[in-house]
């Protein structure tokens, strides 16, 4: 509506503009009729193409301002239409993403790239032409519902039909940008001109998670179908109002030329939809279609003249048109004016001049501020009009805004249940993974007291029988009365480790990692002896972490428990881990690594998942390296990588698991 204001304006500068010519043309002529009548004639040459070029400025500036007309309407529909593809890629963005989030710990992103690309597959648009599509980041196609052929196959290279790789470009896009648009250029399967190029506009969107991005597009031409509708009413209508220098409009078929270049869209005195021919030729043969045909190729506008039966006088005449070329909506667009429109002018100069001069003159003030009275009650009623619907669209809008703010109200409190119950979960599993780990430090500790209960045992017995037989020895009563005393603390540190590691306090503290260490070995020491395990420490001192220490033992314990498995597993005779603390680049790192031959290269990347374990049901729940991953990564704001690593110790090669925690210092 606010194009129709600007163009109702653009009329009364119209207007303006020849009144102007006319009250300059009349002063003219009232002159020359005073005159002699040589100076007359040359000045009636002289006026004639003046007239000429004010007339041929007139229709292009008629030609220029539908043009421009169409491209505002044009640009109008381009926004309308990026907003509209944008709209359904985000709705099918978030149904991807909604599958992702609900079965990104039960499934592998395989099995969920399928359940996206067949829950997106029959969402159509356009009556069935416009489709969802996903493609991966190295440009694999996954989803192409119009051509099923090229789905898993890769079409990095393809080209649209001026030789553009669209592929890369999207990809290149949505690596730089996550989102945005493109516009390319194809032929269209189900158009009779097989030749034509449409231009098409594309909406990408990544989903960075799964490595691909989705998109949607939608050819230009087809969204503008109700605009190019209303605009050619419109044109439709100002034709009737004025039948004398109406605009014409054809689509071009086929800006080459032939047999069927074009079809009329807007024109008074042809049937609209005909299909015309660049063969058509004046009263004298001029072949005026091809000469402007060619000039629209090459400059995209010119003006022609030509000779042709004037339809409302029916007689033969010169013709003077303008023909400029939308690129938009490739349209030809055009108007012209006959020489008897200038020789009627003139020849009103010479008869009525004298007589009707001041006459007209009035008439034509009057009309002039009629008219602009007019134009000026119509703009007030027309912007009204703007105003009372603008302020509807918007209580409309707030309307629905209100709504959708009630929905992701109820969508965030559902939200946060289900965060609250994940929670809680984990943190029931957090529990079963540490009594598990218990249950073992109980063996652990019941196997470590054996000994010192026994040193202590003897000692005491031997102190009794020597005073039986009264046989005491001072120095050997106070030796023993040591070694029962070293003991008691042995036995008394075991308890406060075991103590410290049930205790599971959560808050963050700064320790030292080689305590940390000497703590997890004083834990195992029962499993390290009981399986004959050989355990080779290079620990550096006085290196200090912030973090969960007693966690940190608990994904020490896990480690190291999967290598003593696998040692037992894989019957290693000479059972070795290594542990290692070291600096590297300024970042504290703790390094486990076996003899056991290493984790099979089919699992490596998966070891980390939850409930993802080789043992049995027995042995195993999956979810200890599963949690030291969460307490190291999220919990500790470090790394844990592994790998299968080849090394020699002792001049002996060997193959295993290595693990390397990388933490920040203090």
């Amino acid at each position: 509506m606010i194009k129709l204001n600007e163009k109702n304006i653009g009329q009364v500068n119209l207007i303006i503009i020849l009144l102007i010519l006319i009250v300059f043309a009349i002063s003219i002529g009232y002159l020359t009729l005073q005159s002699k009548k040589e100076i007359f004639t040359t000045l009636k040459k002289e006026v004639k193409e003046k007239f000429i070029i004010d007339k041929k400025e007139e229709i292009k500036f008629k030609v220029d301002h539908t043009n421009q007309l169409i491209n505002e309407h044009s640009e109008q529909s381009i926004k309308m239409l990026k907003k509209t593809i944008k709209n359904r890629v985000n709705n099918a963005y978030k149904i991807a993403y909604k599958i992702y989030l609900d079965h990104k710990d039960t499934k592998s992103n395989n099995q969920i790239v399928n359940i996206i690309k067949e829950t997106l597959r029959p969402i159509r648009y356009e009556d069935g032409k416009g489709y969802i599509f996903i493609t991966t980041l190295k440009g694999k196609e996954i989803l192409f519902p119009v051509a099923t052929q090229y789905e898993n196959k890769n079409i990095l290279d393809l080209k649209d039909a001026k030789g553009n790789f669209v592929i890369k470009e999207e990809i290149s896009l949505v690596q730089d940008h996550q989102e945005g648009y493109i516009k390319d250029y194809w032929t269209k399967p189900y158009s009779k001109n097989k030749k034509m190029i449409y231009p098409k506009l594309t909406f990408v969107k990544a989903f960075k998670e799964l490595n691909l991005y989705i998109g949607t597009g939608i050819y230009i031409d087809e969204f503008n179908v109700q605009v190019k509708e209303y605009v050619k009413n419109l044109i439709t209508h100002l034709n009737k109002q004025n039948k004398k220098q109406y605009i014409m409009i054809s689509e071009v078929l086929n800006i080459d030329g032939g047999n069927k270049f074009a079809k009329v869209i807007v024109h008074p005195t042809v049937n609209i939809g005909k299909i015309i021919s660049d063969n058509k030729k004046d009263i004298y043969g001029k072949e005026y279609r091809k000469l402007y045909l060619k000039e629209l190729k090459d400059k995209g506008e010119t003006f022609l003249t030509y000779s042709f039966i004037n339809p409302l006088t029916n007689k033969e005449m010169k013709k003077i048109s303008y023909f400029k070329l939308n690129t938009q909506w490739n349209w030809i667009i055009g108007t012209g004016f006959y020489d008897d429109d200038i020789d009627k002018q003139i020849l009103l100069w010479e008869n009525i001049l004298n007589n009707l001069f001041k006459k007209s003159i009035y008439q034509q003030i009057l009309i002039f501020f009629i008219s602009i009275v007019i134009l000026f009650i119509a703009i007030y009623i027309i912007n009204k009009f703007i105003n009372d619907t603008i302020l509807k669209y918007k209580e409309k809008v707030e309307e629905k805004q209100h709504e959708l703010n009630k929905i992701n109200n109820n969508l965030e409190e559902q939200i946060l249940i289900e965060v609250e119950k994940n929670i809680k979960v984990n943190e029931q599993l957090y529990r079963s993974e540490k009594l598990a780990a218990m249950g073992e430090m109980v063996g652990n500790i019941a196997h470590q007291w054996r000994q010192p209960l026994s040193v202590i045992s003897t000692g005491a017995t031997g102190i009794v029988v020597q005073y039986e037989y009264g046989i005491m020895n001072e120095d050997e009563i106070i030796k023993t009365c040591n070694l029962i005393n070293d003991n008691a603390q042995y036995l008394s540190q075991t308890i406060d480790d075991f103590r410290t590691f049930i205790k599971g306090d959560k808050k963050k503290s700064k320790f030292n990692l080689k305590n940390t260490v000497d703590s997890f070995l004083h834990l195992t020491e029962g499993t390290i002896k009981n399986h004959n395990i050989e355990v080779v420490l290079d620990l550096e001192e006085n290196i200090i972490i912030t973090g969960y220490e007693n966690e940190l033992k608990q994904c020490l314990i896990n480690i190291f428990n999967n290598s003593k498995d696998a040692l037992i597993e894989n019957k290693i005779e000479n059972k070795l881990v290594f542990i290692t603390i070291k600096m590297i680049e300024n970042k504290a790192n703790i390094i486990i690594k076996d003899n056991a031959m290493g984790i099979p290269n089919n699992i490596l990347n998966k070891i980390f998942e939850p409930y993802f374990t080789t043992k049995s049901e027995s042995k195993g729940t999956g979810l200890g390296l599963y949690m030291s991953y969460n307490i190291i990564v999220n919990g500790m704001n470090g790394e844990i990588k592994v790998n299968n690593i080849d090394y020699e110790y002792n001049s002996i090669s060997y193959k295993g698991a290595e693990f390397i925690l990388t933490f920040n210092i203090v």
